[in-house]
């Protein structure tokens, strides 16, 4: 009878529900002539222009703070380097030479930088063309490449153009030869198919996890131009347009200025670390739709996860 009861308190409290926050979206355009930053929130893209970016890049993201833009800059020739992207000049400050001690690396285009919440370490992937796709774990801090796997459970000739993980660990790749979002196993490389993301993505793209609400948003480069910023169905791995890019005229690689929440907690969707009206908004938004209000880790938003955030309703931590 009380789940019942809170279930109804639940319905009543959504017309009230606060504006959820977001993080910030750095994307670096390399379509432009020099290279340019774009920032917007994650939920209402803009096009924001700010400082040019020599090098380019189609692999970047935050450290778990959010004060730390880490990019990995191709050599001339190879190897590539790790280094950081101030976001308020545009400066690129190169760090260490990659290495790889297993050699697969250096016949590979990296294509993807993200770091994982749940083991603190950024996670690189590349591709080899005939040779597959490939992950490696990073220390961004010595350089130092380590091979995990080759990624497996792809269509032939299947390329992932980036990387991006959840606040629970979960790998999450998209696939521009079939056009799929496919859920990575990163301790062996094994990929499962989600599903069509809708678009015809050609070369770079990017992606990432904004962890104040734990959304997969992307920058889908469609050629000639033409694109959308998009967040991703994680159920049915549709990319669910937001904006038309096509009028910037830009391709765009991208990453999120979310700081991972220092403690995360049951119920705590959007990560203020209390479990509140925001929460339930996102739960109740997601309900019988999608993942995003996923909490008992079974890839949907039901009854069980609206129990697991009214069990914690007004909890902090």
């Amino acid at each position: 009878m009380e789940t019942n009861r809170l279930s109804v308190v639940a319905v009543g409290l959504l017309s009230s529900v606060a504006v959820v926050q977001a993080g910030t979206v750095f994307a670096l355009d390399l379509r432009a002539t020099p290279n340019r930053l774009i920032t917007f929130p994650s939920n209402a893209p803009a096009l924001n222009v700010g400082p040019n970016v020599t090098p380019d890049s189609f692999a970047m993201d935050f450290d778990a703070t959010g004060t730390t833009l880490y990019i990995i800059t191709p050599g001339t020739p190879a190897p590539y380097n790790v280094g950081t992207l101030n976001t308020t000049n545009g400066v690129v400050t190169p760090g260490p030479t990659i290495t790889d001690a297993s050699g697969t690396l250096a016949a590979q285009t990296v294509t993807g930088l993200s770091y994982d919440p749940q083991t603190q370490k950024f996670y690189l992937s590349a591709n080899g063309g005939a040779a597959g796709n490939s992950l490696y774990t990073l220390n961004v801090q010595t350089g130092v490449a380590t091979h995990v796997a080759n990624v497996s459970g792809l269509v032939a000739g299947g390329i992932i153009i980036d990387i991006a993980i959840d606040l629970g660990g979960q790998m999450y790749g998209h696939e521009i030869a079939a056009d799929q979002l496919v859920k990575i196993d990163k301790s062996n490389g094994v990929a499962q198919v989600i599903g069509s993301t809708g678009q015809l993505a050609n070369f770079a793209q990017g992606m990432d996890f904004d962890y104040d609400t734990n959304t997969l948003y992307a920058t889908v480069y469609t050629g000639g131009g033409t694109g959308v910023y998009a967040k991703f169905n994680l159920n049915t791995g549709l990319a669910e347009v937001i904006a038309s890019t096509t009028a910037w005229n830009a391709e765009m690689e991208m990453a999120i200025n979310s700081p991972v929440p220092s403690t995360p907690c049951p119920g705590d969707l959007n990560g203020d670390t209390v479990v509140d009206q925001s929460d339930l908004g996102i739960l109740l938004a997601a309900y019988g739709v999608n993942g995003n209000g996923d909490l008992d880790g079974d890839g949907d938003t039901d009854q069980s996860d609206l129990g697991i955030l009214l069990s914690h309703y007004g909890e902090s931590c």
